[in-house]
């Protein structure tokens, strides 16, 4: 389920200023009434940021790795990163047709972090499984391309990653449940356990 424009569901104008307590308390009930009777469904709401006349851009629009810019190894589907230490979190897919400026991964994604020195093997996303992208982890079966084997690559550790921001306005989705790693409850991303998934600090 999805709504739009919820804060002028809650309030007269937009403005916080404005909120109305009936139309705030009916949000509430009707999140209660869908997590008791439809535990696993996705619900997306536009967010409504504390002051429309203020924005600072986020630091993370300047620190974006564009993977399809990256060389590929030849003889096989891997792609070689050469990356700065630090961490991680498989944000966009990209997109064709009509969703050609890619899908958000913004309601849940995993995330690794990058040592230097170290080689890993993070995994691959597969693909779509419903409407959300199917990721499968690494793991010790996974075979390095010959030409990587003497660097002793090894499975990135992956964590839970909850939800991000929408930088770039595109259609949302999250990367699908992955066994060990990776839950949701309703539209709560879940990491280790019944523990709501906060991803890398």
């Amino acid at each position: 389920m999805r709504w739009d424009a919820t804060k002028f569901i809650r309030t007269v104008d937009g403005t916080t200023s404005t909120e109305l307590p009936d139309a705030i308390a009916f949000l509430r009930d009707a999140n209660a009434i869908i997590d008791s009777e439809a535990p696993d469904a996705l619900m997306i709401a536009d967010r409504t940021p504390l002051d429309d006349a203020f924005f600072v851009a986020p630091p993370e629009l300047k620190n974006f790795v564009n993977v399809l810019n990256q060389p590929f190894v030849k003889g096989g589907n891997v792609t070689l990163l050469a990356l700065e230490p630090g961490e991680y979190v498989f944000y966009t897919v990209p997109g064709s047709g009509a969703v050609a400026q890619g899908q958000c991964l913004c309601m849940g994604s995993v995330g690794f972090t990058a040592e230097a020195g170290k080689i890993v093997s993070v995994g691959r996303m597969v693909g779509m499984e419903g409407r959300e992208f199917r990721f499968v982890a690494a793991d010790d079966k996974f075979e390095a391309p010959a030409m990587l084997k003497p660097y002793n690559v090894s499975p990135a550790k992956l964590v839970a990653v909850g939800k991000l921001p929408n930088f770039f306005g595109a259609i949302v989705t999250r990367v699908a449940p992955v066994p060990g790693l990776l839950a949701y409850k309703r539209d709560i991303p879940l990491g280790g356990g019944d523990q709501e998934a906060v991803g890398l600090n």
